[in-house]
């Protein structure tokens, strides 16, 4: 299930949303038992230690291997403010002396796509995992409570020789895995059966091999991406709530350093305008590395099927991910504010020092209004002693609790 993100969006800002929905009870699926699987991984990454996978029963083999409509609001003799909904505002201002004439027009572009979600739910059976605490790449023994296929193992060993490095620390493994999966799969499971009829989007086969996964196989594919570097991950089962409702869910728990923290991929990687993007400039972090109280807001976890949840409660990630969002979303030159005089203030010391295009991100609560950022833009120029007759624009979209202003100042 993919969810629906930034509610607050201007026009010719990013309208995102994602989805997984269900539909599907848990109890219909199908019990998929785990096989057992060794991996080792040590020459992928360029370790020279074996990284042993066991699966759940302890048995082992051998396996090697924005539209960016900016409507022009030139001429208009209209002008109106709305703080709460997408916005693309042009303006004419001069240094001295100006005029702002503004005319806003607000769109909401809204994508609801509707999913078939865990019908191949796996029964997990009890284990027990002998990580000790990990750090760098000082890690141990993990266990999968996936049975991925050969095909997914393979390709998963692929993917991590290409991604991570023998340097990285955990948390920069973790990172560059969710990066990967959200930068590279397209959420739906249109045509992905294998020979049993089986839906592989749901499995990490679909998301490693065929770049094509809903919420289950995101989370597989995570999981096992992280035991091919010796990160223990699992699965966690449950509801999400979202605009549209309760709907089935899947995420993972994954530990760092010898902490467990909550994480969902899934949902960190939200459609744009109802469309699948494949660049990263969509990556959010809204749902990367939280506790438990910060997760279980909109999700739900079901303990009868999540045996492996474990307590989150580190918060040595917090505000992290909200940052690594913001950045993503904004191109240099680039501010965060906390308060509306700030981000007034920012806009004049921007054009004072004659840059005219640039990023402001305030928090949503700070109530930013249109006439004031005029007023700030006239302030800038006039300090800057930029004379004649100028056009201003600006683009928002909402990441997690802040706006981003992409504002421009041209002839």
């Amino acid at each position: 299930m993919r969810k629906r993100i930034g509610a607050l969006i201007l026009v010719g800002a990013m309208s995102v949303v994602s989805a997984c929905s269900s539909g599907a009870d848990k109890d219909s699926g199908p019990d998929i038992k785990p096989e057992t699987t060794e991996t080792t991984v040590g020459d992928a990454i360029g370790q020279d230690s074996e990284i042993q996978i066991t699966t759940a029963e302890g048995y082992s083999t051998s396996d090697q291997s924005e539209s960016n409509n900016e409507t022009s609001l030139k001429g208009s003799d209209e002008s109106s403010t709305n703080e709460t909904t997408g916005q693309t505002t042009t303006g004419q201002t001069t240094a001295q002396q100006s005029t702002t004439k503004a005319q806003q027009t607000t769109t909401q572009k809204t994508t609801t796509k509707t999913q078939t979600t865990t019908k191949e739910i796996v029964t997990i059976k009890k284990e027990t995992t002998t990580n000790a605490a990990m750090a760098g790449n000082n890690r141990g023994t993990v266990t999968l409570d996936i049975s991925p296929t050969e095909a997914a193992t393979r390709r998963a060993q692929q993917i991590v020789a290409d991604i991570i490095t023998s340097s990285m620390s955990d948390y920069q493994c973790v990172k560059t895995i969710h990066d990967y999966l959200v930068k590279n799969i397209d959420y739906g499971f249109v045509g992905l059966k294998d020979t049993t009829g089986s839906d592989l989007a749901h499995r990490a086969e679909g998301a490693l091999c065929y770049d094509t996964a809903v919420c289950q196989g995101y989370a597989e594919a995570f999981e096992l991406l992280c035991a091919q570097v010796g990160i223990q991950a699992y699965m966690m089962y449950g509801d999400a709530i979202a605009e549209d409702g309760i709907e089935s869910h899947a995420w993972n728990v994954v530990r760092i350093d010898g902490e467990w923290y909550q994480i969902d991929c899934t949902w960190d990687d939200p459609f744009v305008n109802g469309n699948v993007v494949k660049d990263g400039s969509n990556i959010i972090y809204k749902y990367f590395l939280l506790t438990d109280a910060e997760m279980y807001v909109d999700h739900v976890l079901d303990k009868s099927y999540s045996t492996n949840a474990k307590v989150c409660k580190s918060t040595l990630f917090k505000g992290v991910g909200e940052r690594l969002s913001l950045e993503t979303a904004m191109d240099e030159p680039s501010t965060i504010v906390t308060q509306a005089s700030s981000f007034y203030g920012t806009i004049e010391k921007y054009l004072f020092e004659g840059t005219l295009d640039f990023y402001i991100a305030v928090p949503e609560t700070e109530g930013i209004i249109q006439n004031d950022i005029i007023n700030a833009v006239e302030n800038g120029l006039e300090a800057s002693q930029m004379t004649g007759l100028y056009e201003v624009a600006y683009t928002t979209v909402g990441v997690v609790s802040y706006v981003v202003y992409h504002i421009t100042v041209s002839r």
